[in-house]
Protein backbone atom coordinates (compact mmCIF):
# COMPACT_ATOMS: atom_id res chain seq x y z
CA UNK A 1 0.00 0.00 0.00
CA UNK A 2 2.85 2.37 0.81
CA UNK A 3 4.61 1.70 -2.49
CA UNK A 4 1.39 2.22 -4.46
CA UNK A 5 0.75 5.49 -2.64
CA UNK A 6 4.29 6.74 -3.35
CA UNK A 7 3.97 5.88 -7.04
CA UNK A 8 0.63 7.68 -7.31
CA UNK A 9 1.76 10.70 -5.28
CA UNK A 10 5.54 11.16 -5.60
CA UNK A 11 7.28 13.12 -2.83
CA UNK A 12 7.46 16.88 -3.13
CA UNK A 13 9.23 17.96 0.01
CA UNK A 14 10.65 21.42 0.32
CA UNK A 15 13.08 22.74 2.90
CA UNK A 16 10.43 24.67 4.83
CA UNK A 17 8.24 21.61 5.25
CA UNK A 18 11.13 19.48 6.46
CA UNK A 19 12.14 22.10 8.99
CA UNK A 20 8.55 22.48 10.18
CA UNK A 21 8.09 18.77 10.79
CA UNK A 22 11.50 18.28 12.39
CA UNK A 23 10.78 21.17 14.76
CA UNK A 24 8.23 18.97 16.52
CA UNK A 25 11.12 17.44 18.45
CA UNK A 26 11.85 20.82 20.00
CA UNK A 27 8.33 21.14 21.39
CA UNK A 28 7.27 20.34 24.94
CA UNK A 29 5.84 16.83 24.92
CA UNK A 30 2.91 17.98 27.07
CA UNK A 31 2.11 20.88 24.75
CA UNK A 32 -0.37 19.02 22.56
CA UNK A 33 -1.84 22.24 21.16
CA UNK A 34 1.44 22.98 19.39
CA UNK A 35 1.46 19.51 17.86
CA UNK A 36 -2.10 19.98 16.68
CA UNK A 37 -1.25 23.34 15.11
CA UNK A 38 1.72 21.81 13.31
CA UNK A 39 -0.38 19.00 11.86
CA UNK A 40 -2.98 21.46 10.63
CA UNK A 41 -0.32 23.69 9.05
CA UNK A 42 1.31 20.78 7.24
CA UNK A 43 -2.00 19.47 5.94
CA UNK A 44 -2.79 22.96 4.64
CA UNK A 45 0.25 22.77 2.34
CA UNK A 46 -1.58 20.47 -0.03
CA UNK A 47 -3.05 17.01 -0.29
CA UNK A 48 -0.23 15.71 -2.48
CA UNK A 49 2.49 16.75 -0.07
CA UNK A 50 3.77 13.80 1.94
CA UNK A 51 3.70 14.24 5.71
CA UNK A 52 6.47 13.00 7.94
CA UNK A 53 4.07 11.46 10.45
CA UNK A 54 6.85 9.62 12.25
CA UNK A 55 8.07 12.85 13.81
CA UNK A 56 4.57 13.87 14.81
CA UNK A 57 3.84 10.41 16.19
CA UNK A 58 6.99 10.44 18.30
CA UNK A 59 5.97 13.70 19.92
CA UNK A 60 2.36 12.67 20.52
CA UNK A 61 3.53 9.39 22.05
CA UNK A 62 4.96 11.43 24.91
CA UNK A 63 1.49 12.02 26.34
CA UNK A 64 0.60 10.06 29.44
CA UNK A 65 -3.09 9.62 30.32
CA UNK A 66 -2.31 9.83 34.05
CA UNK A 67 -0.14 12.93 33.85
CA UNK A 68 -1.12 16.57 34.20
CA UNK A 69 -1.07 16.99 30.41
CA UNK A 70 -3.93 18.86 28.75
CA UNK A 71 -6.14 15.96 27.70
CA UNK A 72 -8.56 18.27 25.88
CA UNK A 73 -5.70 19.29 23.60
CA UNK A 74 -4.82 15.63 23.06
CA UNK A 75 -8.42 15.05 22.01
CA UNK A 76 -7.96 17.88 19.53
CA UNK A 77 -4.92 16.08 18.11
CA UNK A 78 -7.01 12.93 17.74
CA UNK A 79 -9.72 14.82 15.87
CA UNK A 80 -7.07 16.35 13.61
CA UNK A 81 -5.81 12.91 12.63
CA UNK A 82 -9.37 11.70 12.07
CA UNK A 83 -10.94 14.63 10.21
CA UNK A 84 -8.32 17.12 9.02
CA UNK A 85 -7.53 15.44 5.72
CA UNK A 86 -10.69 14.05 4.08
CA UNK A 87 -9.07 13.96 0.62
CA UNK A 88 -6.22 11.81 1.86
CA UNK A 89 -8.80 9.49 3.42
CA UNK A 90 -10.43 9.23 -0.01
CA UNK A 91 -7.06 8.20 -1.49
CA UNK A 92 -6.70 5.50 1.15
CA UNK A 93 -10.23 4.26 0.49
CA UNK A 94 -9.37 3.91 -3.20
CA UNK A 95 -6.25 1.91 -2.36
CA UNK A 96 -8.30 -0.32 -0.05
CA UNK A 97 -10.25 -1.62 -3.04
CA UNK A 98 -7.27 -3.84 -3.82
CA UNK A 99 -5.60 -6.41 -1.61
CA UNK A 100 -4.77 -3.94 1.12
CA UNK A 101 -5.46 -4.33 4.84
CA UNK A 102 -5.60 -1.37 7.19
CA UNK A 103 -5.00 -2.07 10.87
CA UNK A 104 -6.13 -0.10 13.89
CA UNK A 105 -4.02 2.87 14.90
CA UNK A 106 -1.55 2.26 17.70
CA UNK A 107 0.14 4.50 20.20
CA UNK A 108 -1.56 6.86 22.64
CA UNK A 109 -3.53 8.73 19.99
CA UNK A 110 -5.09 5.62 18.46
CA UNK A 111 -5.85 4.06 21.82
CA UNK A 112 -7.32 7.31 23.14
CA UNK A 113 -9.59 7.67 20.10
CA UNK A 114 -10.96 4.15 20.54
CA UNK A 115 -11.35 4.61 24.29
CA UNK A 116 -13.33 7.83 23.81
CA UNK A 117 -15.76 6.03 21.52
CA UNK A 118 -16.33 3.25 24.07
CA UNK A 119 -16.71 5.67 26.99
CA UNK A 120 -19.24 7.75 25.09
CA UNK A 121 -21.33 4.66 24.33
CA UNK A 122 -21.19 3.33 27.92
CA UNK A 123 -22.03 6.56 29.75
CA UNK A 124 -25.85 6.57 29.63
CA UNK A 125 -26.44 2.78 29.91
CA UNK A 126 -24.29 2.72 33.06
CA UNK A 127 -26.25 5.54 34.73
CA UNK A 128 -29.59 4.01 33.72
CA UNK A 129 -28.63 0.68 35.28
CA UNK A 130 -27.43 2.37 38.49
CA UNK A 131 -30.65 4.34 38.93
CA UNK A 132 -32.80 1.36 37.96
CA UNK A 133 -31.17 -0.72 40.70
CA UNK A 134 -31.65 2.08 43.25
CA UNK A 135 -35.33 2.54 42.33
CA UNK A 136 -36.10 -1.18 42.54
CA UNK A 137 -34.36 -1.61 45.90
CA UNK A 138 -36.03 1.50 47.37
CA UNK A 139 -39.45 0.30 46.22
CA UNK A 140 -38.87 -3.09 47.81
CA UNK A 141 -37.60 -1.52 51.04
CA UNK A 142 -40.07 1.32 51.63
CA UNK A 143 -43.08 0.09 49.59
CA UNK A 144 -43.76 3.70 48.57
CA UNK A 145 -43.52 5.24 45.12
CA UNK A 146 -43.46 8.79 46.48
CA UNK A 147 -40.91 7.83 49.12
CA UNK A 148 -38.67 6.42 46.40
CA UNK A 149 -39.01 9.63 44.40
CA UNK A 150 -37.95 11.73 47.40
CA UNK A 151 -34.72 9.71 47.52
CA UNK A 152 -33.97 9.46 43.80
CA UNK A 153 -34.74 13.03 42.66
CA UNK A 154 -31.99 14.69 44.78
CA UNK A 155 -29.52 12.07 43.51
CA UNK A 156 -30.43 12.81 39.90
CA UNK A 157 -30.02 16.56 40.45
CA UNK A 158 -26.55 16.06 41.92
CA UNK A 159 -25.56 13.81 39.00
CA UNK A 160 -26.48 16.53 36.49
CA UNK A 161 -24.61 19.11 38.56
CA UNK A 162 -21.55 16.83 38.58
CA UNK A 163 -21.55 16.74 34.77
CA UNK A 164 -21.94 20.53 34.76
CA UNK A 165 -18.90 20.80 37.05
CA UNK A 166 -16.91 18.58 34.70
CA UNK A 167 -17.79 20.85 31.78
CA UNK A 168 -17.01 24.01 33.77
CA UNK A 169 -13.61 22.77 34.98
CA UNK A 170 -12.66 21.10 31.72
CA UNK A 171 -12.59 17.58 33.19
CA UNK A 172 -13.03 15.27 30.23
CA UNK A 173 -15.26 12.21 30.28
CA UNK A 174 -12.76 9.37 29.89
CA UNK A 175 -12.25 5.88 31.22
CA UNK A 176 -10.85 7.26 34.48
CA UNK A 177 -13.75 9.61 35.23
CA UNK A 178 -16.58 7.48 33.81
CA UNK A 179 -17.31 5.54 37.04
CA UNK A 180 -16.97 8.58 39.33
CA UNK A 181 -20.58 9.76 38.95
CA UNK A 182 -21.89 6.23 39.50
CA UNK A 183 -19.68 5.89 42.58
CA UNK A 184 -20.95 9.21 43.94
CA UNK A 185 -24.54 8.09 43.42
CA UNK A 186 -23.89 4.75 45.12
CA UNK A 187 -22.48 6.40 48.22
CA UNK A 188 -24.84 9.40 48.18
CA UNK A 189 -27.97 7.24 48.16
CA UNK A 190 -27.03 6.08 51.65
CA UNK A 191 -27.68 9.55 53.03
CA UNK A 192 -31.18 9.64 51.55
CA UNK A 193 -31.96 6.14 52.81
CA UNK A 194 -30.83 7.00 56.34
CA UNK A 195 -32.92 10.17 56.46
CA UNK A 196 -36.06 8.77 54.84
CA UNK A 197 -35.98 5.56 56.87
CA UNK A 198 -36.09 7.51 60.13
CA UNK A 199 -38.53 10.07 58.74
CA UNK A 200 -40.95 7.38 57.57
CA UNK A 201 -40.76 5.62 60.94
CA UNK A 202 -41.66 8.76 62.87
CA UNK A 203 -44.47 9.58 60.45
CA UNK A 204 -45.98 6.12 60.98
CA UNK A 205 -45.90 6.78 64.72
CA UNK A 206 -48.35 9.62 64.12
CA UNK A 207 -45.98 12.57 64.28
CA UNK A 208 -46.42 15.52 61.96
CA UNK A 209 -43.94 16.05 59.15
CA UNK A 210 -42.40 18.95 61.05
CA UNK A 211 -41.88 16.94 64.25
CA UNK A 212 -40.68 13.87 62.34
CA UNK A 213 -38.16 15.94 60.39
CA UNK A 214 -36.89 17.72 63.49
CA UNK A 215 -36.42 14.43 65.36
CA UNK A 216 -34.73 12.87 62.33
CA UNK A 217 -32.24 15.72 62.13
CA UNK A 218 -31.39 15.37 65.83
CA UNK A 219 -30.86 11.60 65.67
CA UNK A 220 -29.61 10.88 62.14
CA UNK A 221 -28.94 14.26 60.56
CA UNK A 222 -25.80 14.93 62.55
CA UNK A 223 -24.37 11.52 61.68
CA UNK A 224 -25.10 12.04 57.98
CA UNK A 225 -23.58 15.53 58.06
CA UNK A 226 -20.30 14.53 59.72
CA UNK A 227 -19.98 11.36 57.62
CA UNK A 228 -20.28 13.36 54.40
CA UNK A 229 -17.86 16.06 55.56
CA UNK A 230 -15.31 13.46 56.66
CA UNK A 231 -15.46 11.67 53.30
CA UNK A 232 -15.37 14.93 51.33
CA UNK A 233 -12.33 16.25 53.19
CA UNK A 234 -10.56 12.91 52.83
CA UNK A 235 -10.99 12.56 49.08
CA UNK A 236 -10.70 16.32 48.57
CA UNK A 237 -6.99 16.14 49.34
CA UNK A 238 -6.56 14.09 46.15
CA UNK A 239 -7.03 17.22 44.05
CA UNK A 240 -3.45 18.21 44.91
CA UNK A 241 -2.07 14.99 43.41
CA UNK A 242 0.20 15.04 40.36
CA UNK A 243 -1.84 12.19 38.86
CA UNK A 244 -4.62 13.64 36.72
CA UNK A 245 -6.89 10.67 37.44
CA UNK A 246 -6.56 11.11 41.21
CA UNK A 247 -7.01 14.90 41.04
CA UNK A 248 -10.21 14.56 38.98
CA UNK A 249 -11.54 11.90 41.35
CA UNK A 250 -10.90 14.11 44.37
CA UNK A 251 -12.73 17.11 42.95
CA UNK A 252 -15.76 15.20 41.70
CA UNK A 253 -16.21 12.90 44.69
CA UNK A 254 -15.88 15.72 47.24
CA UNK A 255 -18.42 17.74 45.26
CA UNK A 256 -20.89 14.86 45.08
CA UNK A 257 -20.51 13.82 48.73
CA UNK A 258 -21.31 17.32 49.99
CA UNK A 259 -24.21 17.95 47.60
CA UNK A 260 -25.75 14.52 48.19
CA UNK A 261 -25.66 15.23 51.92
CA UNK A 262 -27.35 18.61 51.43
CA UNK A 263 -29.92 17.00 49.16
CA UNK A 264 -30.78 14.40 51.79
CA UNK A 265 -31.01 16.95 54.61
CA UNK A 266 -32.81 19.76 52.75
CA UNK A 267 -34.36 18.67 49.44
CA UNK A 268 -35.65 15.26 50.56
CA UNK A 269 -37.92 16.67 53.34
CA UNK A 270 -39.19 19.37 50.97
CA UNK A 271 -40.11 16.71 48.41
CA UNK A 272 -41.81 14.68 51.14
CA UNK A 273 -43.90 17.76 51.97
CA UNK A 274 -45.15 18.07 48.38
CA UNK A 275 -45.42 14.38 47.48
CA UNK A 276 -46.87 13.11 50.79
CA UNK A 277 -49.56 15.67 51.71
CA UNK A 278 -51.29 13.46 54.28
CA UNK A 279 -48.39 14.10 56.67
CA UNK A 280 -48.65 17.90 56.54
CA UNK A 281 -50.89 18.11 59.58
CA UNK A 282 -49.89 20.44 62.39
CA UNK A 283 -47.09 21.88 60.28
Amino acid sequence: AVDEYREAYPPKVDKNLTEAVDSVYAFDRNDSASVNNLITAINALGDETPIKLSAIGDSVSGFDANSKADMDSLSSVIETFKTNNPKKQTHLDELAEGEVRFRLATGNVGVMASTNDVVKAAQMPMLILVYAAIIVLCLLTFRSVFGTLTIVIPLALVSFLAYALMAFMGIGLKVNTLPVVALGVGIGVDYGIYIFSKLQGFLKEGKSLYDAYYTTLRLTGKAVFFTAITLAVGVGTWMFSDLQFQADMGILLAFMFVLNMLGALLILPALAFWLMPKYRKAL
